[in-house]
Protein backbone atom coordinates (compact mmCIF):
# COMPACT_ATOMS: atom_id res chain seq x y z
CA UNK A 1 0.00 0.00 0.00
CA UNK A 2 1.62 3.00 -1.26
CA UNK A 3 1.84 6.85 1.34
CA UNK A 4 -1.27 8.16 1.29
CA UNK A 5 -0.72 12.48 0.44
CA UNK A 6 -1.63 14.39 2.94
CA UNK A 7 -3.44 17.46 1.76
CA UNK A 8 -4.13 20.84 4.20
CA UNK A 9 -8.05 21.09 5.17
CA UNK A 10 -8.71 24.41 3.50
CA UNK A 11 -9.67 27.17 6.02
CA UNK A 12 -13.01 28.66 6.16
CA UNK A 13 -12.25 31.30 9.17
CA UNK A 14 -12.39 34.36 7.11
CA UNK A 15 -15.35 33.34 5.45
CA UNK A 16 -17.41 32.19 8.58
CA UNK A 17 -15.96 36.17 9.58
CA UNK A 18 -17.32 37.81 6.71
CA UNK A 19 -20.66 35.79 6.77
CA UNK A 20 -21.04 37.10 10.84
CA UNK A 21 -20.07 40.36 9.26
CA UNK A 22 -23.13 40.32 6.92
CA UNK A 23 -25.28 38.52 8.13
CA UNK A 24 -29.36 39.15 9.33
CA UNK A 25 -27.95 39.56 12.96
CA UNK A 26 -25.15 41.62 12.16
CA UNK A 27 -27.48 44.17 9.78
CA UNK A 28 -30.11 44.64 12.05
CA UNK A 29 -27.48 45.54 14.58
CA UNK A 30 -25.72 47.92 12.63
CA UNK A 31 -29.29 49.68 11.53
CA UNK A 32 -29.67 50.23 15.53
CA UNK A 33 -26.81 51.70 15.47
CA UNK A 34 -27.75 53.92 13.24
CA UNK A 35 -30.95 55.19 14.51
CA UNK A 36 -29.10 55.75 18.09
CA UNK A 37 -26.34 58.01 16.16
CA UNK A 38 -29.09 60.36 14.84
CA UNK A 39 -30.85 60.69 18.27
CA UNK A 40 -30.55 63.93 19.87
CA UNK A 41 -28.19 62.70 22.77
CA UNK A 42 -25.84 61.09 20.56
CA UNK A 43 -25.28 64.23 18.83
CA UNK A 44 -24.83 66.42 22.10
CA UNK A 45 -21.99 63.85 23.38
CA UNK A 46 -20.28 64.24 20.10
CA UNK A 47 -20.66 68.04 19.68
CA UNK A 48 -19.15 68.23 23.53
CA UNK A 49 -16.85 65.09 24.03
CA UNK A 50 -13.97 67.52 25.35
CA UNK A 51 -16.35 68.52 27.90
CA UNK A 52 -17.68 65.46 28.92
CA UNK A 53 -13.92 63.89 28.91
CA UNK A 54 -13.06 66.83 31.53
CA UNK A 55 -16.19 66.11 33.46
CA UNK A 56 -17.07 62.72 32.81
CA UNK A 57 -14.40 61.00 35.29
CA UNK A 58 -15.45 63.63 38.28
CA UNK A 59 -18.86 62.84 38.23
CA UNK A 60 -18.40 59.37 38.09
CA UNK A 61 -16.41 59.52 40.58
CA UNK A 62 -19.87 62.00 42.77
CA UNK A 63 -21.98 59.16 41.75
CA UNK A 64 -20.51 55.96 43.07
CA UNK A 65 -19.93 58.10 46.36
CA UNK A 66 -23.02 58.91 46.41
CA UNK A 67 -24.05 55.11 46.07
CA UNK A 68 -21.68 54.09 48.83
CA UNK A 69 -23.13 56.48 51.02
CA UNK A 70 -26.50 55.18 49.97
CA UNK A 71 -25.59 51.69 50.56
CA UNK A 72 -24.09 52.77 53.99
CA UNK A 73 -27.24 54.01 55.14
CA UNK A 74 -29.36 51.67 54.69
CA UNK A 75 -26.84 49.58 56.60
CA UNK A 76 -26.70 52.20 59.60
CA UNK A 77 -31.10 52.19 59.36
CA UNK A 78 -30.67 47.97 59.49
CA UNK A 79 -28.43 47.81 62.44
CA UNK A 80 -30.10 47.09 66.10
CA UNK A 81 -30.39 50.28 67.89
CA UNK A 82 -29.39 51.47 71.29
CA UNK A 83 -31.16 53.87 73.68
CA UNK A 84 -30.02 56.58 76.11
CA UNK A 85 -32.15 57.18 79.57
CA UNK A 86 -32.43 59.20 82.49
CA UNK A 87 -35.07 60.34 85.12
CA UNK A 88 -37.05 62.18 82.49
CA UNK A 89 -38.44 58.45 81.34
CA UNK A 90 -39.36 57.94 84.88
CA UNK A 91 -39.96 54.10 85.92
CA UNK A 92 -38.67 51.82 82.81
CA UNK A 93 -39.44 48.25 82.82
CA UNK A 94 -36.13 46.54 81.94
CA UNK A 95 -37.75 43.28 81.03
CA UNK A 96 -39.62 44.65 78.56
CA UNK A 97 -36.77 46.80 77.05
CA UNK A 98 -34.32 44.13 76.95
CA UNK A 99 -37.06 41.94 75.10
CA UNK A 100 -37.43 44.73 72.36
CA UNK A 101 -33.22 43.64 72.22
CA UNK A 102 -31.50 47.48 72.26
CA UNK A 103 -27.72 46.64 71.69
CA UNK A 104 -26.80 49.65 74.41
CA UNK A 105 -28.44 51.88 76.78
CA UNK A 106 -26.24 54.81 78.15
CA UNK A 107 -27.64 56.22 81.39
CA UNK A 108 -27.55 60.01 82.49
CA UNK A 109 -25.12 60.14 85.87
CA UNK A 110 -26.28 63.16 87.02
CA UNK A 111 -26.45 66.87 85.59
CA UNK A 112 -25.58 70.62 86.56
CA UNK A 113 -28.19 73.05 86.88
CA UNK A 114 -28.00 75.73 84.25
CA UNK A 115 -28.81 78.65 86.38
CA UNK A 116 -26.79 77.74 89.24
CA UNK A 117 -23.86 75.43 88.90
CA UNK A 118 -25.26 73.02 91.37
CA UNK A 119 -24.50 69.73 90.93
CA UNK A 120 -27.49 66.88 90.89
CA UNK A 121 -27.52 62.73 90.80
CA UNK A 122 -29.98 61.76 88.76
CA UNK A 123 -32.61 60.10 90.87
CA UNK A 124 -33.07 56.58 88.36
CA UNK A 125 -29.23 56.27 87.43
CA UNK A 126 -28.81 53.14 89.59
CA UNK A 127 -31.74 51.45 89.25
CA UNK A 128 -31.41 51.87 85.59
CA UNK A 129 -27.89 51.24 85.57
CA UNK A 130 -28.11 47.96 87.54
CA UNK A 131 -31.02 46.65 85.81
CA UNK A 132 -28.86 46.84 82.53
CA UNK A 133 -25.99 44.76 84.37
CA UNK A 134 -27.99 42.15 85.25
CA UNK A 135 -30.10 41.97 82.01
CA UNK A 136 -26.69 41.77 80.19
CA UNK A 137 -27.89 45.13 78.02
CA UNK A 138 -23.78 46.80 77.12
CA UNK A 139 -24.33 49.95 79.31
CA UNK A 140 -22.56 53.23 79.51
CA UNK A 141 -23.16 56.97 80.77
CA UNK A 142 -23.62 60.43 80.56
CA UNK A 143 -23.44 63.58 82.58
CA UNK A 144 -25.19 66.77 81.39
CA UNK A 145 -22.34 69.42 81.90
CA UNK A 146 -22.54 73.31 83.03
CA UNK A 147 -19.21 73.43 83.86
CA UNK A 148 -17.53 76.76 83.21
CA UNK A 149 -14.01 75.94 84.17
CA UNK A 150 -11.33 72.98 84.29
CA UNK A 151 -11.98 72.75 88.15
CA UNK A 152 -15.78 72.22 87.88
CA UNK A 153 -15.45 70.03 84.88
CA UNK A 154 -13.05 67.83 87.30
CA UNK A 155 -15.62 67.66 89.74
CA UNK A 156 -18.73 66.62 87.62
CA UNK A 157 -16.19 63.85 86.55
CA UNK A 158 -15.90 63.08 89.93
CA UNK A 159 -19.68 62.56 90.44
CA UNK A 160 -20.28 60.33 87.91
CA UNK A 161 -17.39 57.68 88.92
CA UNK A 162 -18.90 57.99 92.62
CA UNK A 163 -22.33 56.92 90.51
CA UNK A 164 -21.01 54.65 88.46
CA UNK A 165 -19.10 53.39 91.73
CA UNK A 166 -16.65 50.79 90.40
CA UNK A 167 -18.74 48.90 88.38
CA UNK A 168 -17.64 47.49 84.50
CA UNK A 169 -19.08 49.92 81.32
CA UNK A 170 -19.10 48.47 78.20
CA UNK A 171 -19.20 51.99 76.69
CA UNK A 172 -17.47 55.08 77.75
CA UNK A 173 -18.39 58.02 79.95
CA UNK A 174 -19.96 60.67 78.49
CA UNK A 175 -19.34 64.15 78.73
CA UNK A 176 -22.61 66.11 77.40
CA UNK A 177 -21.78 69.43 76.04
CA UNK A 178 -24.95 71.34 74.85
CA UNK A 179 -26.43 74.82 74.21
CA UNK A 180 -29.41 75.12 76.61
CA UNK A 181 -31.40 76.84 74.20
CA UNK A 182 -32.14 79.60 76.69
CA UNK A 183 -30.46 82.14 74.26
CA UNK A 184 -27.22 82.58 75.96
CA UNK A 185 -28.73 82.55 79.18
CA UNK A 186 -27.22 78.79 80.53
CA UNK A 187 -23.67 79.35 82.42
CA UNK A 188 -21.89 77.68 80.27
CA UNK A 189 -23.47 78.63 76.46
CA UNK A 190 -20.87 82.07 76.26
CA UNK A 191 -17.97 79.92 77.00
CA UNK A 192 -14.59 80.28 74.18
CA UNK A 193 -14.09 77.57 71.41
CA UNK A 194 -10.77 76.94 73.65
CA UNK A 195 -12.72 77.52 77.19
CA UNK A 196 -15.02 74.51 76.45
CA UNK A 197 -12.39 72.67 74.69
CA UNK A 198 -10.34 72.80 78.38
CA UNK A 199 -13.36 71.87 80.14
CA UNK A 200 -13.80 68.73 78.21
CA UNK A 201 -10.10 67.64 78.25
CA UNK A 202 -10.54 67.85 82.06
CA UNK A 203 -13.55 65.92 82.50
CA UNK A 204 -12.18 63.51 80.18
CA UNK A 205 -9.24 63.03 81.42
CA UNK A 206 -10.32 62.42 85.00
CA UNK A 207 -12.21 59.63 83.84
CA UNK A 208 -9.48 58.46 81.90
CA UNK A 209 -7.49 58.52 84.96
CA UNK A 210 -10.18 56.04 87.15
CA UNK A 211 -9.34 53.50 84.23
CA UNK A 212 -13.00 54.05 81.91
CA UNK A 213 -12.89 55.44 78.18
CA UNK A 214 -13.84 58.68 77.88
CA UNK A 215 -16.42 60.77 75.53
CA UNK A 216 -17.77 63.64 74.54
CA UNK A 217 -21.69 64.22 73.20
CA UNK A 218 -22.61 66.99 71.28
CA UNK A 219 -24.94 67.94 68.36
CA UNK A 220 -23.06 68.60 65.09
CA UNK A 221 -22.87 72.05 65.07
CA UNK A 222 -21.13 72.26 68.37
CA UNK A 223 -18.72 69.42 67.25
CA UNK A 224 -18.43 72.05 64.15
CA UNK A 225 -18.06 75.12 66.07
CA UNK A 226 -17.94 75.58 69.71
CA UNK A 227 -14.97 73.47 70.47
CA UNK A 228 -12.07 72.02 68.41
CA UNK A 229 -12.70 68.84 68.39
CA UNK A 230 -9.71 68.03 66.35
CA UNK A 231 -7.53 68.32 69.97
CA UNK A 232 -10.29 65.61 71.38
CA UNK A 233 -9.90 62.77 68.60
CA UNK A 234 -8.46 61.03 71.35
CA UNK A 235 -11.72 60.63 72.78
CA UNK A 236 -15.25 58.51 71.97
CA UNK A 237 -17.48 61.17 69.85
CA UNK A 238 -21.39 60.94 70.25
CA UNK A 239 -22.95 63.07 67.80
CA UNK A 240 -26.85 63.98 67.80
CA UNK A 241 -28.17 64.35 64.16
CA UNK A 242 -31.83 64.03 64.06
CA UNK A 243 -32.42 62.26 60.32
CA UNK A 244 -34.01 59.51 58.77
CA UNK A 245 -30.96 58.73 56.76
CA UNK A 246 -26.89 59.22 58.20
CA UNK A 247 -26.41 62.58 57.57
CA UNK A 248 -24.49 63.64 54.64
CA UNK A 249 -21.49 65.47 56.37
CA UNK A 250 -20.88 65.41 59.69
CA UNK A 251 -17.60 67.61 61.40
CA UNK A 252 -16.25 64.66 62.76
CA UNK A 253 -15.63 60.45 62.75
CA UNK A 254 -18.31 59.63 65.48
CA UNK A 255 -19.02 56.18 67.47
CA UNK A 256 -22.79 56.85 67.94
CA UNK A 257 -25.28 58.70 66.07
CA UNK A 258 -28.26 59.93 67.75
CA UNK A 259 -30.69 60.00 65.55
CA UNK A 260 -33.63 60.69 66.90
CA UNK A 261 -35.18 62.15 70.19
CA UNK A 262 -38.94 60.75 69.21
CA UNK A 263 -38.38 57.07 69.67
CA UNK A 264 -40.36 54.39 70.84
CA UNK A 265 -39.47 51.26 72.70
CA UNK A 266 -41.24 48.80 74.64
CA UNK A 267 -40.89 49.21 78.44
CA UNK A 268 -40.81 52.75 78.83
CA UNK A 269 -43.59 55.62 78.31
CA UNK A 270 -43.43 58.48 76.32
CA UNK A 271 -40.28 59.49 73.96
CA UNK A 272 -36.69 58.02 74.28
CA UNK A 273 -33.51 59.21 72.10
CA UNK A 274 -32.90 56.59 70.11
CA UNK A 275 -29.09 55.53 68.77
CA UNK A 276 -26.89 53.50 66.68
CA UNK A 277 -23.42 52.76 66.23
CA UNK A 278 -21.20 54.03 63.14
CA UNK A 279 -20.16 51.81 60.74
CA UNK A 280 -16.72 53.11 61.32
CA UNK A 281 -16.61 52.95 65.45
CA UNK A 282 -13.75 53.24 67.04
CA UNK A 283 -11.80 50.31 69.76
CA UNK A 284 -13.30 53.08 72.55
CA UNK A 285 -16.99 51.22 72.54
CA UNK A 286 -15.13 48.06 72.94
CA UNK A 287 -13.54 49.05 76.54
CA UNK A 288 -14.03 49.53 80.01
CA UNK A 289 -13.37 48.68 83.51
CA UNK A 290 -13.75 44.98 85.86
CA UNK A 291 -15.09 45.58 89.19
CA UNK A 292 -15.91 43.97 92.32
CA UNK A 293 -18.95 42.79 93.88
CA UNK A 294 -22.00 40.79 93.91
CA UNK A 295 -24.20 41.43 90.65
CA UNK A 296 -22.57 39.86 87.34
CA UNK A 297 -21.98 41.60 83.81
CA UNK A 298 -20.34 41.25 80.74
CA UNK A 299 -16.80 42.95 79.99
CA UNK A 300 -17.00 43.23 76.32
CA UNK A 301 -13.18 44.04 76.02
CA UNK A 302 -12.14 40.71 77.45
CA UNK A 303 -15.18 38.98 76.64
CA UNK A 304 -15.12 37.57 80.77
CA UNK A 305 -17.89 37.57 83.07
CA UNK A 306 -16.85 40.07 85.69
CA UNK A 307 -18.68 40.69 89.23
CA UNK A 308 -20.88 44.09 89.85
CA UNK A 309 -22.18 45.84 92.77
CA UNK A 310 -25.50 46.87 93.04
Amino acid sequence: MGRQRLTKRPSYNGSRRRRRRNGPVAQKWNHFCGKVKQTAVWKFFGRHSTFLKLVGRPLLLVLIGLLVWTTVSKYQQSTPCGIDVSSHQGFINWLEVKYENPEFAIVRAGVTMRDTGEMKEDERFNYNFSACGRLNIDRGVYYYSQAVTPEEAVEEAKLALKMVDGRPCQLPIYIDVEDTGTDGKGRADNLTKEERTAVIKAFCETIEKAGYKAGVYSNASYFAYNFNSSELRQYSFWIAAYSTSMPAYLPVTYDIWQYTDNGRMGGIRGKVDLNRYSVFKSKAISSSKTATGTNTGTNTATGTKVEEKK
